[in-house]
């Protein structure tokens, strides 16, 4: 949604903010608006003459906005437009408004909502314009009796278009700069992975998987894979489903526990390897498919994602991004963050010849899918 009052107003230079807890903050002084009249400019005294200055010296004034409540149905797209309207007489320079409501690529800390900037405005230089917010990744008492920030949205915002960032105290009362923790998981360290994985036990064994035809064997065998969800484990099944003839066993498509270890025996006893494509987080789990294996005489190895919770949090979320058919399930935080408690560790003992460390090495079908997801996508 884009809403602008005031006329058609360009500039490659853009001065872009949040709004709530940046540009006002409620009235009424609870968490959340009672209706589309409670606010108040948050630093009455600061605020209106800096965006005064900056509209002087040519900037365009752009406020980028996620509003989820716009599709929860806690507030309306006509209360909205009255309350920006009010906000902008108040502080009497034209501004334009950028909102996101639903979860897609324009909810930041995706980017969409500056591409719609960018299609409208023209060539914008980055080099010149900024970014402004109070979703910083601030901890508890950043400053005497803070609250700690209820995410890192803005900033990873600004990081995403390299623009610089300043949270509302930084630019507005020029306070030194504040303490920020970033995300735990960094997808840009993801372009490091050139190997495909590494052989972790036995510990004779030791040594790097550089390709498929190194991580693949000749004799009948079983590999079992153990990851999150959007680990990257139905990838790396069907591709050596496809290219190396494995027999590929999904619980997601046969149903139940019992229905894969019944496939993958009659694939075994039919002579075929198997690839067993479930999250396969429990020793219990693993110990039925290395029963069936053993009986028919095939060797079992296991291929254990190397991706951290939070990575797979970020997997996730990009699938959504770019598989919005539903392709693809959502995958909640708590069923990750119960399925960690749960984890138990594949050892050797199990019955497994082999544990093979295996890496995400992304392949993308077009260069914005790569820039995307190399881009912080969580809002925390």
């Amino acid at each position: 949604m884009i809403f602008e009052p005031n006329g058609d107003f360009r500039s490659p230079k853009c001065a872009c903010f949040d709004m709530d807890g940046t540009i006002i903050k409620n009235r009424s002084g609870k968490k959340f608006p009672e209706n589309y009249r409670d606010w108040m400019i948050l630093y009455s005294g600061k605020i209106p003459e800096k965006l005064h200055e900056l509209h002087r010296n040519g900037y365009r004034i752009v406020i980028f906005s996620n509003q989820r409540g716009l599709a929860t149905g806690k507030q309306s797209k006509p209360d909205l437009k009255l309350k920006f309207t009010a906000i902008m007489k108040k502080i009497g320079v034209p501004m334009t408004m950028f909102l996101s409501y639903g979860l897609g690529v324009h909810r930041k800390p995706s980017v969409g909502l500056w591409h719609l900037l960018e299609e409208q405005n023209g060539p914008i230089d980055k080099s010149k314009s900024f970014y402004v917010g109070d979703a910083a990744g601030r901890p508890k008492n950043w400053q005497p009796g803070a609250a700690m920030d209820h995410s890192k949205v803005d900033r990873l915002f600004a990081l995403n278009l390299d623009i610089n960032f300043y949270t509302p105290e930084e630019y507005f009362l020029k306070s030194s700069k504040n303490k920020f923790e970033m995300p735990v998981f960094n997808p840009k360290e993801l372009r490091k992975n050139r190997t495909l994985g590494v052989v972790v036990e036995p510990e004779s064994e030791k040594k790097e998987i550089g390709s498929l035809e190194d991580l693949v064997r000749q004799d009948l065998e079983m590999l079992v894979l153990v990851g999150y969800p959007a680990s990257g484990k139905s990838t790396l099944a069907q591709i050596i489903s496809e290219k190396k003839g494995y027999i590929q066993i999904n619980q997601d498509t046969l149903g139940s526990l019992d229905r894969c270890v019944r496939k993958a025996g009659e694939a075994l006893s039919n002579k075929k390897s198997v690839i067993i494509d479930n999250t396969n987080f429990l020793e219990e789990q693993r110990r039925r498919y290395i029963e069936i294996a053993r009986r028919a005489g095939a060797n079992v190895r296991c291929l254990w994602l190397d991706c951290s919770v939070d990575q797979a949090r970020h997997n996730n979320k990009f699938r959504l991004l770019t598989s919005p058919d539903a392709k693809h399930k959502d995958v909640t935080d708590v069923v990750l963050y119960t399925l960690r408690k749960k984890f138990e560790e594949p050892k050797l003992g199990e019955g497994f010849l082999q544990i093979v460390k295996m890496h995400m090495v992304p392949k993308f079908d077009t260069p914005q899918r790569e820039k995307l997801f190399y881009m912080y996508l969580l809002e925390k």
